[in-house]
């Protein structure tokens, strides 16, 4: 049959109708609101778009709050596309959608292509490969996480408010190790927490070899320590440029705040000084001890 079209008045709206006697119809009603688009049964009108006065526009939503809301209504399956957009349909797409599973809205490529993030353009700044490894500054990642930056420093910030601990958070089953890594191309070094012995190993030249060990009850230190300077000579190298009993060493006593001081004279005799402290607890600028013993350089024994 020819097709139909009808336009009618019921009070400020104006009804258009398109149809076939037998077939499908359009049916665009106007108001002081807006516009609505549907199909269906004349008498029993279904709008599919809404245009408001306002500018809003809905899909599935005859009263949209947006510039454009869409309302697909309780998914029919597990998951929901709701809206896709391609430059090739099936090939290069983009879309949102429901995830029953996660009971979460999306943004996903429905074929196995990455997913970028850009500024200024197409100029990509985070990737998410199929693979699920995000890469920030590379279109490439290599792992979970991978952030590279072409020239200066790529620098990771953690940040918190008057409330919160700045924190970084290895979790791991027992017995296995949580790593921090520095390469350069030719050296590797690492700090590791080694669940087995419950401990920190600390590998300056290499990854394998440890340099430093500590844990709950010793410390392991293979090479030569200095304590104020950076050129130790000897196993254990100690130097303050003080001169008073604090920058020495002190041998505490496990209780009572008393111990024993050993420094360095500084001046002309160059003797080393033993004295008794008889109270530990005071501040460090005012440790002071009774002289016991004084080994002057010139091999004398002062003793008293």
């Amino acid at each position: 049959s020819d097709p139909i079209f009808r336009m009618t008045n019921v009070g400020t709206c104006t009804t258009y109708i398109m149809s076939e006697d037998t077939g499908p119809f359009l049916e665009i009603i106007v108001d002081t609101g807006g516009i609505q688009l549907g199909t269906g049964n004349p008498d029993a009108f279904a709008p599919k778009l809404t245009m408001l006065s306002s500018g809003n526009v809905g899909i599935g939503n005859t009263n949209p709050s947006y510039t454009l809301d869409v309302d697909v209504g309780t998914p029919s399956s597990a998951d929901k596309t709701i809206a896709r957009f391609s430059a090739a349909a099936g090939t290069r797409d983009i879309a949102l959608g429901w995830d029953d599973g996660l009971s979460m809205m999306g943004l996903f490529t429905p074929t196995n292509n990455a997913l970028f993030f850009g500024t200024n353009g197409l100029n990509q700044k985070m990737v998410i490969t199929p693979a699920g490894n995000v890469g920030i500054g590379t279109a490439a990642p290599g792992t979970l996480l991978h952030l590279y930056k072409a020239s200066g420093n790529a620098e990771l910030k953690l940040e918190s408010g008057a409330a919160g601990d700045p924190t970084i958070t290895f979790d791991s089953i027992n017995n296995r190790t949580g790593d921090i890594k520095y390469t350069d191309g030719t050296t590797i070094a690492k700090i590791t927490y080694d669940h087995a012995d419950v401990s920190f190993k600390f590998c300056a030249h290499n990854q394998t070899v440890a340099d430093l060990v500590v844990n709950e009850t010793n410390s392991y230190f293979p090479g030569k320590l200095g304590l104020g300077t950076t050129s130790p000579k000897g196993v254990l190298h100690v130097k303050n440029t003080g001169n008073n009993w604090e920058d020495g060493l002190l041998l505490e006593h496990d209780s009572g705040n008393t111990g024993w001081n050993l420094h360095p004279e500084n001046d002309s005799d160059n003797a080393l000084w033993f004295g008794y402290n008889a109270d530990t607890s005071v501040a460090l600028t005012s440790q002071t001890a009774a002289a016991r013993m004084v080994i002057h350089s010139d091999g004398n024994v002062g003793i008293g």
